[in-house]
């Protein structure tokens, strides 16, 4: 298979990050590299698609059929030919809203999931930014968002991705691992000395167990800093990738 790159919808990352979808996604993405939207699939297809994606074909068939009964595929059985869906076709089936789409590279797909979850979790660090800047336009009394990152919480990924707080934790960790983001602690400053913890735990409650030592003075730990270090970009509804996407 030839080198290829191409932006991938993000809602498509998430929808499969949510449902446990991310092997059929990185077949279905291998499969769009492979062809020009439609492809026969013998068993020594199969068996060489299972080499390079480093799993066993049983693998591979279970996420074909998974990708057939969600239409991301289709199959004439007189032709013996599957044909991949596009993009559009997929976002029409599930009806997601947004045009964002992630910068995908062949070599992502040995680590696919990182890039699934580094592509959701990027998206929205620099979607929050932005509202922080539009926001911030004509305050030249407030200070303008981080340049190392924006601060997203575990609890946001979770409620976007509908998925629990520790697989919310899970997910940005295999970003952060994949090197799709880049996750900086986050601390603020309350202005007190570290002395003073427990009557600042007392009068702001919330804080305890996130108070920390910083040279002597009392810190908040904050959400992440993150920093996307994927490229995005919004798809055109009639726009077409290389090799007929």
């Amino acid at each position: 298979m030839s080198d290829y790159n191409f932006f991938v919808p993000v809602e498509m990352c998430g929808y499969a990050l949510s449902n446990k979808f991310i092997n059929p996604l990185r077949l279905y993405i291998y499969l769009k590299g492979s062809c020009q939207g439609q492809i026969k699939l013998g068993k020594e297809d199969v068996k060489i698609i299972a080499t390079e994606l480093e799993c066993d074909p049983k693998s591979i068939k279970n996420n074909l059929a998974k990708l057939l009964k969600a239409n991301w595929i289709g199959y004439n059985p007189k032709s013996s030919y599957y044909f991949i869906r596009g993009f559009e076709k997929v976002r029409g089936l599930h009806w997601f809203d947004s045009r964002s789409s992630a910068e995908f590279q062949k070599s992502y797909l040995n680590n696919f999931k990182a890039f699934a979850a580094g592509a959701c979790v990027g998206y929205l660090a620099n979607y929050l930014r932005r509202g922080a800047v539009e926001r911030n336009k004509g305050r030249s009394n407030h200070a303008a968002p981080n340049s190392e990152g924006f601060p997203v919480s575990s609890r946001l990924i979770a409620k976007l991705l509908n998925v629990s707080l520790g697989a919310a934790h899970k997910i940005k960790k295999d970003a952060q691992q994949g090197n799709f983001i880049k996750v900086k602690k986050n601390f603020k400053h309350t202005g007190c000395s570290y002395f003073e913890k427990r009557s600042y735990e007392r009068t702001f409650p919330e804080t305890v167990g996130r108070l920390r030592n910083s040279k002597g003075h009392l810190v908040v730990v904050d959400s992440d800093l993150i920093l996307s270090v994927i490229r995005f970009k919004r798809r055109k509804k009639s726009e077409r990738c290389i090799r007929g996407y």
